[in-house]
């Protein structure tokens, strides 16, 4: 899961938390920690994303 927001809300990347918690309460298994992306902190959100793909590829050939 990839949470994008502002940490300047007390919000921030409340969206993504509860869907993941959402969707262990269901069974799901995280293959990977959450991404956290703050928009206040990084140039380009997109990039950071792109940086974290290869590893949930990788996680998902592992499974």
């Amino acid at each position: 899961m990839i949470g994008v927001g502002d940490s300047s809300y007390d919000t921030f990347n409340f969206a993504a938390k509860n869907i993941i918690s959402l969707l262990q309460t269901k069974g799901a298994t995280l293959l990977l920690p959450q991404l956290e992306i703050d928009v206040l902190g990084e140039d380009l959100p997109e990039d950071t994303a792109e940086q974290w793909l290869p590893n949930l590829l990788q996680a998902w050939k592992s499974v």
